[in-house]
């Protein structure tokens, strides 16, 4: 299985027990191929990224450690889905962060 299609059944898994706006409608848009670029989900990793900076990083509260956890799920696939947009291989005709096909030549260097 491609990286790209773990990807997608992570995301479509934990969207089952995730449903927090934005995430959730930006999920369905990857998802459906509505929009998978770069620069939507690293906009959402931040956005997610702001929340949970406003959290104590230690509590003993059972359903605030839980939100916490799911929170930085949907952090960690959001980052992971920016990250399969800007380096998978070359497109054929879907969207990508250039908002089109991209070419070899537009591929970002590795390494």
């Amino acid at each position: 299985m491609e990286m790209e299609q773990l990807l997608d059944v992570a995301i479509d898994a934990f969207r089952k027990i995730y449903t927090d706006e934005p995430w959730f409608s930006w999920a369905g848009a990857w998802l459906s191929g509505h929009d998978r670029t770069a620069a939507t989900a690293e906009n959402l990793a931040l956005s997610i990224e702001t929340v949970l900076g406003s959290q104590p990083p230690s509590t003993r509260d059972r359903r605030t450690n839980a939100v916490l956890i799911l929170r930085m799920t949907a952090l960690n696939l959001t980052r992971s889905a920016a990250m399969v947009s800007r380096f998978s291989p070359i497109s054929v005709g879907g969207n990508d962060h250039c908002g089109g096909t991209r070419r070899a030549r537009d591929r970002p260097e590795i390494g």
